[in-house]
């Protein structure tokens, strides 16, 4: 989400905003990505509790980001207007790819395999297969 507000951001003070808290949630992430990693070396059985967990996150982002009403408003924005709604469309696919690429990468740091079990397609427009 940060990094979408940084991209849709009107101006170079809001986007240095988002920029920061994008900089302050990348520590957070790392730190629970690092709490995690000690916590499946200290306890391998919870790798499985995990992966349920994160299946269930998995099909709520699923749900979410699988509707015309949350993608099309995005995709619009993105793009610069209705007139340039396939550039957003464009733009919003990478950002997806860039998120889903991240997380797994974030997974297998913590040392958590998700790659064969991964609910979210990398290819965004899988996303509207029914």
């Amino acid at each position: 989400m940060f990094r979408q507000g940084e991209f849709l951001a009107p101006t170079h003070v809001d986007q240095e905003i988002f920029r920061r808290c994008m900089q302050d949630e990348s520590r957070h992430v790392g730190y629970g990505t690092m709490h995690l990693r000690a916590q499946l070396k200290a306890n391998p059985a919870v790798a499985e509790e995990i992966h349920d967990q994160l299946d269930d996150a998995e099909n709520i982002l699923l749900q979410l980001f699988s509707v015309p009403e949350s993608v099309e408003p995005m995709a619009i924005l993105m793009g610069g207007g209705v007139e340039h709604f396939d550039k957003g469309m464009e733009l919003q696919a990478n950002l997806w790819r860039r998120i889903v690429n991240e997380y797994l990468q974030r997974c297998d740091v913590a040392g958590l395999d998700r790659r064969p079990r991964c609910l979210l397609p990398t290819d965004f427009a899988k996303l509207f297969d029914s």
